[in-house]
């Protein structure tokens, strides 16, 4: 098939203009089979690997009980701590880009996009990989009305088959959200599905390409495009400091070799984010106290909270009076238009908007206080004189 007739611009752009391309519907009927026994391979590799680790680990162990059962005893110790510690950083990597906030600037930054927060949306919907029950991808979401999806997996140990898994992974939510109906359409995409695996190990990353399977189908399987890597190992202390991501605030937080080194990398994050306007305070609370819950240090968790908590910027003190004022001219914009009605004139409805912005100007006054915002931010933030916030505010 020529190459025109198996990619579409899938409706995606890159922030520099490029499209980004799917396959077209023809290409994918045509070669359904044939991808179908492609990723079927794939699973039985993924099986391989998976049956061939456990039977390693298994003589490994049988080996060492043999020789010496205290030293299995201490790696047993240590390969349960290191269960324990992949399991919490994966609970916390996924905390933190379910967070759609955050999720966004992690896909604009390592997959060049420019999307808004608005466009994307959590794909709920569960699938897994043939005969894998219990393996399910860390996260995905679908970008609204574009038939695209983001998929992001994280990794604190290195995973050799990961393009394996990734490409099944592709396939399975191709094959939940494809519209069978339409694809006999001319002009139907295939769905886009792109990959990013974060890595958070501390061992050199590894993988294995996509190239002992017979049947190829040419320039379906790309290895190198399979996912994009981001790879803590990669980043510097200062350019995991300098960016505005959680993720890479987390990463470095991760890479502290002691308590000491833990609490300045701590300090210097919360320095940094406030430096910036970009706190997320919910994101960073949960960040310390996660990466401290080892310490069991409850003064410290406790002082460095206090610190979030009294680090935000005037930026984001502004946009939270903003939401708190835009919120309530759109109850008096309602009330004013049911008054309007209820008059049956249009300077009834003008009417009544006065009346609900002076009704109302009081409390939304009194609740920017309570926010801790200065007299000066308030009458600023409600257009109003310094005399007038001061007069209201003085009222009983």
């Amino acid at each position: 098939m020529k190459k025109e007739n198996m990619y579409v611009p899938s409706g995606l752009k890159t922030r520099d203009g490029k499209d980004i391309m799917c396959y077209t519907a023809e290409f994918y009927v045509k070669n359904k089979a044939q991808i179908d026994r492609i990723i079927k391979k794939c699973e039985e590799i993924l099986m391989e690997y998976d049956e061939s680790e456990e039977s390693e680990n298994a003589q490994d162990n049988s080996n060492s009980s043999k020789e010496n059962k205290n030293i299995l005893k201490e790696d047993a110790e240590e390969y349960d701590k290191e269960i324990h510690i992949n399991k919490k950083h994966d609970k916390l990597f996924k905390e933190i880009l379910s967070d759609k906030r955050e999720a966004i600037k992690f896909i604009n930054y390592y997959l060049n996009l420019n999307l808004v927060e608005d466009e994307i949306e959590k794909y709920e919907k569960e699938f897994r990989i043939g005969k894998f029950n219990n393996i399910e991808a860390d996260i995905v979401y679908k970008i609204k009305n574009k038939n695209a999806f983001i998929l992001i997996e994280h990794q604190s140990s290195v995973d050799l088959k990961m393009a394996y898994r990734i490409r099944c992974y592709k396939n399975a939510i191709i094959e939940e959200s494809v519209d069978k109906k339409k694809l006999r359409e001319k002009n139907y995409r295939i769905p886009k599905v792109i990959a990013i695996v974060l890595y958070t190990g501390r061992r050199e990353w590894q993988n294995l390409l996509i190239s002992d399977i017979e049947e190829k189908i040419e320039e379906y399987i790309e290895p190198e495009n399979e996912y994009t890597l981001v790879d803590s190992n990669k980043f510097s202390r200062e350019e995991l400091l300098e960016d505005t991501l959680m993720t890479s605030k987390a990463m470095l937080i991760e890479k502290s070799k002691n308590t000491e080194e833990l609490y300045q990398n701590i300090e210097d994050v919360i320095k940094n984010q406030k430096e910036k306007n970009a706190l997320n305070n919910i994101q960073l609370e949960k960040l310390v106290q996660y990466e401290l819950a080892e310490t069991k240090d409850e003064k410290m968790i406790k002082d460095f909270i206090e610190k979030i908590r009294n680090a935000k910027g005037e930026d984001e003190i502004m946009t939270n009076a903003s939401r708190i004022i835009n919120n309530e001219m759109r109850k008096q914009r309602k009330a004013g238009i049911e008054e309007g009605k209820a008059e049956g004139k249009a300077e009834g409805r003008a009417i009544g908007r006065i009346a609900g912005i002076k009704e109302n100007q009081e409390k939304v006054i009194r609740r920017l206080k309570l926010m801790n915002l200065s007299t000066q931010q308030i009458a600023k933030a409600v257009e109003l004189e310094i005399k007038e916030v001061e007069k209201i505010l003085n009222e009983k």
